[in-house]
């Protein structure tokens, strides 16, 4: 319950006690402690993103194959297609056809599990490539895209969910990083198998990439089960806590043990989140019934338009088209250009996973959309000029360099965020639903992309990066003014910040971010003068008798009596120097900064009362 406070300090108030309120049990600090990079969970780990980076592959390279195959004149023959217009676009089209009518059943999530959707969406991706490959005319063709992108939906969707539902705190970014790599794994793949049957003759040359597709679907509809948990918080929404300590113990301690500090908080904090809100899987009530839902879900509305409508989605789906206008129309030449773009985008995306935990998610995304910019205008410029037959050559040598570096700006600095940032967006009861939701306005935006942009390129040619020049731009002034900063927090104290009332998230976000980048700064001085620094707080009410019974007005040394956890019996006296501060005007707690020098320590016992204020993480 608040204190009484006058009105233009409530915002302030709420601030600081969540400053002070995360900065208490540092999750994210205790997660970074509790693995060692040689354990047996980090091995598990790699097991998951490995098996869940299969069916981001498989997405890949469904998803990757018929934009390629556009540069075979075998299939373009078979199916009286050119490399842009409304014939080839409306088989690209297809998959995202099939991906948004499938992103109205994500909720299945919450049914079934994030594992169940996972085989279900891979089951389905495979019977939709089966008829791709066999496809004896247009129709089957667009009615497999179709099928196969309603599975590519629920495996592609759930995929980061589960990852970011899963992977430790502290190392959240980078497991999703190395996950989302594995799409340019199935990228590189199949633009290789489509190189290699571009050398066959007939037919051949484009039904055998469509069956080779098949395989890694079957592998994770096989393996899922067997050699993955479910997420933690799945279970703690169907009761079993006891399973969820389990998961967390395995995947994010080294010592595996039930009663590790971070086991202990990070059970706490996802109960208490799942039971403040009590819906069903099938209740889509949740996204829109607070006015923090609706935030949360105008942000996913124009997350999904950054993602689909920022150029990148252009270079891969019509490549062949794009190189032409610079004068690049032999075919291997662009099948051989889309290898080494992909293999470029493997690279990148693994070492954008390096950083995404260590550089805000504010600035990887301000500095995504400055970057496309840019390398759009340059682009514009080489076709205009191109156009008015000036330097043809060095043009055309300028715009694969700039497609390149567009590659390892989108790798480096967007390929992670892509899957990682949504899913944080959302509370657990939304994020199922919701990601269905993102997919949805995502397949929209890249359906309208897709069809549009073959039209558009067509008529404009190089005109047409402008479009995309102005919607970055766009985008970099609503990410300022609308867009929270996530890094070091839990995906439970990201509600927190969206759900304070009479603060805007991205203030309260900010501000946190700085709390946590002090105490570290704190932390790291301290453990270089060889002391150790535990914070806690003490209402003001308590104050006067909590310690011996004295008022320390000046810093002193006292015996306090610490526990290394919430339920740790075993009590150690340790004389510490307590230094006295006061925060938020008077108006909550008085913080303590406590200096641990483990000279004093001494072994004692006191009253259990004093134990029970005094019980907190070390």
């Amino acid at each position: 319950m608040e204190p009484n406070i006058p009105e233009h300090k409530v915002e302030e108030y709420r601030i600081e006690t969540a400053e002070h309120e995360f900065n208490r049990v540092d999750v994210n600090t205790l997660a970074k402690h509790s693995l060692t990079w040689r354990s047996k969970a980090v091995k598990r780990l790699a097991v998951v993103i490995l098996l869940q980076g299969l069916s981001v592959a498989a997405f890949a390279m469904d998803g990757n194959v018929i934009g390629s195959m556009a540069s075979l004149p075998a299939f373009r023959e078979y199916f009286n297609v050119g490399t842009s217009g409304p014939g080839i676009a409306i088989i690209l089209a297809g998959m995202s056809i099939g991906n948004a009518a499938a992103s109205l059943f994500q909720w299945l999530g919450d049914l079934i599990g994030r594992r169940g959707v996972t085989c279900l969406g891979n089951t389905i991706i495979v019977l939709g490539c089966i008829l791709q490959a066999a496809a004896p005319n247009n129709v089957a063709m667009i009615m497999g895209r179709i099928i196969s992108g309603a599975g590519c939906s629920l495996s592609a969707t759930v995929g980061p969910l589960y990852m970011v539902e899963l992977a430790p705190t502290s190392h959240r970014g980078m497991a999703v990083g190395l996950f989302c790599s594995c799409y340019s794994i199935g990228a590189i793949a199949m633009a290789c198998v489509i190189l290699g049957g571009s050398y066959l003759e007939g037919d051949w040359s484009w039904r055998m990439p469509m069956t080779v597709q098949i395989g890694p679907p079957i592998l994770v509809a096989l393996l899922v089960f067997p050699l993955t948990p479910e997420s933690p918080r799945y279970l703690v929404s169907k009761g079993k806590i006891a399973q969820a300590k389990e998961v967390i113990a395995k995947y994010h301690t080294t010592s595996e043990s039930l009663d590790d500090p971070v086991v202990v908080a990070e059970i706490e904090q996802i109960q208490h989140s799942i039971e403040s809100v009590n819906s069903k899987p099938w209740d889509f009530s949740t996204l829109w019934k607070t006015k923090h839902s609706r935030f949360r879900m105008r942000l996913i509305f124009m997350y999904s338009f950054f993602q689909q409508c920022n150029g990148t989605g252009m270079l891969g789906l019509y490549l062949p088209a794009i190189l032409s206008l610079v004068g690049i129309t032999n075919t291997q030449q662009q099948l051989g250009i889309n290898v080494g773009m992909t293999v470029t985008a493997y690279v990148s995306t693994i070492a954008g996973a390096m950083i995404i935990d260590r550089v805000t998610r504010r600035f990887l995304l301000i500095t995504t959309m400055a970057v496309f910019a840019a390398f759009l205008s340059l682009m514009a410029v080489a076709g205009a000029l191109f156009a008015n037959d000036i330097a043809k050559t060095a043009l055309g040598i300028l715009t694969i360099v700039v497609i390149f570096l567009f590659q390892i700006a989108n790798g480096v600095l967007s390929n992670t965020m892509h899957n990682i940032y949504p899913t944080e967006i959302l509370h657990f009861s939304q994020r199922a639903k919701g990601m269905g939701v993102y997919s949805f306005f995502q397949n929209c935006f890249g359906f309208a992309m897709t069809y549009g942009v073959g039209e558009l390129l067509a008529k404009l040619q190089w005109k047409i990066y402008f479009i995309f020049i102005g919607i970055d731009l766009a985008c970099i002034y609503l990410t300022w003014q609308f867009f929270p900063e996530f890094r070091y927090l839990t995906l439970e104290e990201i509600d927190y910040v969206f759900e304070t009332p009479g603060v805007h998230p991205v203030k309260m976000s900010k501000r946190l971010q700085e709390a946590k980048m002090r105490k570290r700064k704190e932390e790291r001085e301290q453990a270089a003068a060889g002391a150790q620094i535990v914070t806690f707080d003490i209402p003001v009410s308590n104050f006067g008798y909590w310690m011996n019974g004295e008022r320390p007005d000046e810093p002193d040394i006292y015996t306090f009596f610490i526990a290394s956890s919430p339920h740790d019996q075993h009590l150690t006296a340790l004389k510490v120097t307590v230094t006295k501060t006061r925060t938020g005007g008077g108006f909550r707690t008085r913080r303590l900064n406590v200096r641990i020098n483990p000279g004093y320590v001494n072994q004692g016992s006191d009253a259990r009362a004093k134990i029970l204020f005094a019980s907190i993480f070390i």
